[in-house]
């Protein structure tokens, strides 16, 4: 049963300490929301050219000027394909955040990479669906599927032909 505390003349309840096991499943439980919230928050472009290698593993990720200048060098990616530059700049407009939605972010990342984003069609035809594991991990995903189906056709990669 909750006591009252009196501090400085205001009543506070003090509830007895919880169970640790029920405090840690609830951590979870706000970390996994807050990283489908992350992910639900991440332009569909940027999260199938994250998926098709043009940026740095998430793991290495960080929110410095120095990082992004040594990861992600203007001057090279200047001349890079067009869907690394625009890679780059969703990237670069995506961590442009709080710290605590950087690292949602980032975790999240962490987690899709090794899932994968995209799984083969099981009809055995070119089109592609958002794997069963991404999708349960991030059942925002779910809302947006035939976007990032049509995003992810339309940013296949292809070869680049400066000037062209």
């Amino acid at each position: 049963m909750a006591e009252a505390l009196a501090l400085n003349g205001v009543a506070y309840r003090c509830h007895p300490p919880a169970d640790p096991e029920a405090v840690f499943e609830d951590a979870c439980a706000f970390h996994l929301r807050a990283m489908d919230a992350a992910i639900d928050d991440t332009p569909t472009d940027l999260l199938i050219l994250a998926a098709q290698f043009c940026l740095p593993t998430p793991e290495e990720w960080e929110q410095s000027t120095e990082w992004i200048e040594t990861s992600l060098p203007s001057d090279i990616f200047a001349t890079a394909h067009p869907l690394a530059q625009k890679a780059r700049t969703l990237f670069l407009e995506r961590i442009d955040t709080p710290r605590a939605d950087f690292m949602a972010y980032r975790d999240a990342s962490i987690v899709l990479a090794a899932l994968g984003l995209l799984d083969a069609s099981e009809d055995g035809s070119s089109r592609r669906k958002i794997s069963l594991e991404a999708s349960a991990a991030f059942p925002s995903l779910k809302h947006r599927e035939n976007d990032v189906l049509r995003r992810s056709e339309a940013l296949e990669w292809r070869p680049h032909r400066p000037g062209g």
